[in-house]
């Protein structure tokens, strides 16, 4: 089964580096037991059902009753229905392979490390703003379990003012916040400009997306 996001979550029309994924995963599911995933952030499920429909037992952290439960939000362009991340696992039938979590990632951590720590575009978010980019990198890294793997889609600053933010890294200044002797950095790589228009920012602009992918080294290692 070949991954990709959810086509019909509210974001699946707008970039992610999460079907690269799809090489690494075979790794965690030829136990006995089903792999583990943490979706930071997780929405209306875009990462989600993919995950918990390919055998996954997924935590999906997220804020916003609209995307968890479903219901609509309003654009510029009218009303735009949300189909609801709970909805969604019982379209798929996949109800008991997702616990969700109301709660700030910053916050809360689960109780035993995960395979796979999924985070899309949140270190810019307003809300993470008060955090340095450090603590908020090193909170997520912390979720992951030993020969588990990191995921994450991030915004590089364009202008002066989002590098004022502190929380738009260039890839190189990402990696110094992978420490070789506990990660294996599989992929970090500027994906260039890319332009959308979505809720929150309804107007046309663009976004430098980058992408990490790693490995934390086996204790043992």
């Amino acid at each position: 089964m070949s991954l990709d996001v959810d086509p019909t979550s509210y974001w699946s029309p707008f970039y992610s580096h999460f079907p690269h994924l799809d090489r690494y995963l075979p790794r965690y599911e030829s136990g006995p037991d089903a792999p583990t995933a943490c979706v930071i952030g997780a929405s209306d499920g875009k990462f989600v059902t993919p995950l918990t429909t390919r055998g996954w037992q997924v935590i999906a952290i997220e804020l916003d009753p609209v995307f968890i439960d479903g219901g609509v939000v309003e654009l510029r362009t009218g009303p735009q229905p949300i189909t609801g991340l709970r909805p969604r696992l019982r379209e798929t039938a996949t109800e008991d392979r997702c616990r969700v979590v109301g709660e700030d990632y910053m916050l809360w951590r689960p109780e035993t490390p995960c395979d796979l720590v999924i985070s899309s575009g949140l270190w810019c978010m307003p809300q993470n703003r008060a955090y340095p980019l450090a603590e908020l990198v090193g909170r997520q890294q912390s979720y992951v379990a030993p020969g588990g793997l990191f995921f994450a889609d991030y915004l590089i600053a364009t202008n002066a003012e989002e590098r004022a933010l502190g929380v738009c890294p260039e890839p190189e200044e990402l990696a110094e916040l992978f420490d070789a002797a506990l990660w294996r950095v599989e992929l970090n790589t500027d994906l260039g400009l890319i332009g959308e228009s979505h809720l929150g920012w309804e107007d046309w602009h663009e976004h430098r997306y980058g992408a990490v992918i790693a490995t934390r080294l086996p204790d043992d290692a």
